[in-house]
């Protein structure tokens, strides 16, 4: 909201008030719920994000003194990544090593010349029973910055000063919570209803999707596949071997 006042004279405005008020509120819940199945005693690891290039190194001159620019850039996988090793143990107890992390690439800022990451890891080893849900940890933390922006010497003047000067107050608040189930598959049953959730959650994502763009009613109408069938139409479509000699 921005308000002004003035009185103008003979000669033109002889003052002028300009009152600015910004009010900005913001909430996020970030929830990623990544899953993987994986043998006894086998590391497993399940990356969501992207593959990010940054800068390791810079040469802008020869040996001879000739000009040739030359990079290096390594790449390396900036959001969800989650390492497991499962080890069952009598009595379907189940053992967890476990490497989280989350990582995110920071505002850039002018000063700096490559890339900034925000990271979060946890590394543990916890013990569980089968279908048993454990908090590995959580980082609370809260932020809270001040910057004042004025009109050079008239922003410093006592009193009057604070109407030509404004500050902004950001405070940021972050939760962050790590939730793990293991799920013991003995046999061919308990694989095919793993899949069957897993398919049912994704459904119920598509529908979620569908509602937004084009109605709750139109996404109502949309008939379910079964899991099976839609299956074998994916194999069915894709494209036979052929030998290359």
């Amino acid at each position: 909201v921005t308000l002004g006042a003035g009185k103008e004279n003979l000669n033109g405005l002889s003052f002028g008030v300009i009152l600015q008020a910004l009010a900005s509120t913001s909430q996020a819940n970030l929830l990623s719920t990544p899953s993987i199945i994986t043998m006894d005693n086998q590391e497993s690891e399940i990356v969501v994000g992207q593959n990010v290039p940054f800068r390791t190194g810079q040469t802008a001159t020869g040996t001879d003194g000739t000009t040739n620019p030359f990079t290096t850039i390594e790449r390396k996988d900036v959001g969800l990544t989650l390492r497991v090793t499962p080890s069952i143990s009598e009595g379907e107890l189940v053992r967890l090593d476990i490497e989280q992390e989350s990582s995110s690439i920071a505002p850039s800022n002018e000063a700096a010349s490559d890339l900034i990451t925000n990271t979060r890891q946890i590394k543990t080893s916890v013990l569980a029973d089968d279908g048993e849900t454990i908090v590995l940890g959580g980082l609370m933390n809260e932020e809270f910055t001040q910057s004042v922006s004025k009109v050079p010497l008239l922003g410093d003047i006592p009193w009057l000063g604070a109407l030509f000067r404004s500050t902004k107050n950001q405070k940021v608040k972050r939760n962050l919570l790590v939730f793990l189930r293991p799920t013991i598959v003995r046999d061919k049953a308990d694989a095919s209803k793993v899949s069957h959730e897993r398919y049912d959650g994704l459904w119920e994502l598509h529908l979620d999707i569908q509602k937004e763009a084009h109605g709750e009613e139109e996404a109502n109408a949309l008939e379910k596949p079964e899991m099976e069938t839609l299956y074998k139409r994916n194999r069915l479509i894709q494209p036979a071997p052929r030998l290359v000699p």
